[in-house]
């Protein structure tokens, strides 16, 4: 998340033209830590987003090991649907 951050900020600075001439060789520095900035902050989200979805993909396959296995609770009539409202209530 920081580096999303800094890489803003080099945004705001490069696009102040208070503070960053146009075409200058400051501006055009900005500009590149800008582009490397996002690029990291993209590889970044990719690689922590890969291990949610590897867990999302294992997880049927989990659930429907266990459920063979006979490993999982057996819950009577509706008791599991409202374990789900008690846990996940706003």
């Amino acid at each position: 998340m920081a580096i999303f951050f800094r890489t803003n900020a080099y945004f705001q600075v490069k696009t102040n033209k208070e503070m960053t001439m146009p075409d200058s060789d400051e501006f055009k520095a900005l500009e590149q830590l800008e582009e490397e900035g996002y690029e990291m902050a993209k590889r970044k989200r990719q690689e922590i987003l890969q291990e949610v979805s590897c867990l999302l993909c294992c997880f049927p396959s989990m659930t429907r090991q266990m459920s063979q296995t006979a490993s999982m609770p057996s819950f009577p009539g509706n008791a599991l649907s409202n374990i789900y409202v008690l846990t996940y209530w706003p």
